[in-house]
């Protein structure tokens, strides 16, 4: 599960920004405009998985990705010595990996788990990696993932993520966001605006292209 906590309510694009974009010098349908731009900004964000201005996600998952060790064990014998045997150096492989899916992520905030228990713990950040540049999450080298309880969204993980950073001016903020992302918000609220009974498929293919294009996360 993914959901959005709060944000700084960063408006990358003006009313006014989109009225020049779309040619209108009146103020008759400037709720209408707003609304369209509103949808806009949701539809491209879920589309490119982006988070424009900063705020807060959080992600639930199952459990922790673990080594195919664990399912095997004991007929993979001998783990125990594998994971206290130097020799064999780290013990990180690509499915103890956890993919955030937004981007671009400033920093994980918390990871929250349920033992085997039921108690709820605080995984010790020295336990993981963060990898900024791919929006992932992986085990800390000659080390693994706990256990958890066995149901679902057991692990949570709250994040950072967006354009900038909180303590930037919002200027700076939307100066952050790639340019081909605000284009497609500005070319998506004009199609609607002006096919009023439906975007041409052609139109949205294209708009989807952009959204692809600008994609940095590994869809699960």
């Amino acid at each position: 599960m993914l959901k959005k906590i709060s944000d700084t309510g960063l408006e990358p694009i003006t009313l006014a920004m989109l009225k020049k974009h779309c040619r209108i010098d009146n103020d008759f349908e400037n709720d209408l405009l707003q609304t369209y731009l509103d949808v806009a900004l949701e539809w491209v964000e879920q589309n490119a998985r982006v988070q424009l201005g900063p705020a807060t996600w959080q992600m639930q998952i199952d459990n922790f990705p673990t080594m195919d060790y664990f399912s095997n064990y004991p007929m993979m014998y001998p783990f125990p010595a594998l994971v206290t045997a130097a020799k064999y150096g780290s013990l990180v492989a690509p499915w103890q990996t956890i993919h955030l899916l937004v981007y671009p992520v400033q920093s994980i905030d918390s990871i929250t788990y349920l033992d085997t228990t039921g108690t709820l713990q605080t995984l010790d950040p020295s336990k993981y990696v963060f990898d900024q540049q791919g929006c992932r999450i992986s085990v800390a080298a000659n080390t693994f993932f706990p256990f958890t309880l066995a149901q679902i969204n057991s692990v949570t993980i709250n994040f950072t993520a967006g354009f900038g950073t909180a303590d930037q001016t919002q200027a700076q903020q939307i100066a952050a966001i790639p340019k081909k992302i605000l284009l497609a918000v500005l070319n998506y609220t004009l199609a609607v605006y002006e096919n009023r009974d439906g975007v041409p498929e052609k139109a949205m293919q294209t708009l989807e292209r952009i959204c692809n294009g600008e994609r940095q996360v590994v869809l699960q």
